[in-house]
C-alpha cells in the first residue's frame, strides 16, 4: 500500500504552492521557507485549484497499480510463468513513469501535451522512469529511443509472433527464467 506519509508530503507541497500564488509564504514542517522559482514566477498553474486533489487521486492510483503489478510479476514468476513475469515487470515501470509524469505536472514541471501523451505512448512511460535533470535551468530530459529494447522485450514477452518460414515465435521461447527473475528483483530494492 502506498505510504501514507507520501502522500501527505504531496499535499503539504500544493499547499506550499497555494499559499505562494496568493501572495503568503509557505513555511515547511521544519519551519524553513519553501520557494520554488519557477512556480513563484508563473502566473497560472497547468492545473486549476479545483482539480489538486483529483491529480493527487490520480498519482495515488497509479503509485497503487504499480504495487499490484509487482505483486501479479511475483506471483507468475513463482509459477513459473516468465514472459507474463517480465511483462508485469515492465507494466509496473510504465506506470511508475506514469505516476512521475502525474507528480512532475502537478508541479508544473511538463505539460498538458505531455501530460496526456503519458497516457498513451509506452515509450514515453519507459523513458520517464530514466529521465535526468539538466542543469542550470532544471530542464527535465528523456530519450525514448534509449528505451526501445526495454518496450521491444516487453512486446516479445506479450505477443507471439511470426519468424522464418512462418515459424510460431511464442514469448515462453523468447524470453529467459533470468530475465524475468531479473526484472522482478529490481522492483524488491525498491
Amino acid at each position: 500500500m502506498l505510504d501514507a506519509r507520501l502522500r501527505l508530503s504531496v499535499m503539504n507541497d500544493a499547499r506550499a504552492v497555494f499559499a505562494m500564488r496568493e501572495g503568503g509564504s509557505a513555511e515547511s514542517e521544519s519551519g524553513g521557507k519553501m520557494a520554488t522559482p519557477a512556480k513563484r514566477t508563473r502566473a497560472e498553474r497547468n492545473i486549476p485549484l479545483r482539480d489538486w486533489t483529483k491529480v493527487l487521486d490520480l498519482y495515488t492510483a497509479c503509485m497503487k497499480h504499480v504495487h499490484e503489478l509487482i505483486e501479479d510479476a511475483e506471483l507468475l514468476l513463482t509459477n513459473a510463468r516468465y514472459a507474463r513475469a517480465l511483462f508485469f515487470a515492465l507494466t509496473a515501470s510504465e506506470e511508475f513513469g506514469k505516476a512521475q509524469l502525474v507528480a512532475d505536472f502537478f508541479n508544473d514541471c511538463v505539460s498538458p501535451e505531455e501530460f496526456w501523451r503519458g497516457f498513451r505512448s509506452h515509450s514515453l512511460k519507459l523513458a520517464y522512469v530514466r529521465r535526468l535533470v539538466e542543469l542550470p535551468g532544471a530542464t527535465i530530459v528523456y530519450d525514448e529511443e534509449r528505451v526501445r529494447s526495454l518496450r521491444d522485450l516487453r512486446d516479445a514477452a506479450l505477443y507471439v509472433s511470426v519468424g522464418d518460414d512462418y515459424a510460431a515465435v511464442t514469448p515462453n521461447s523468447q524470453i529467459t527464467p533470468e530475465q524475468a527473475t531479473d526484472a522482478v528483483r529490481s522492483w524488491r530494492r525498491w
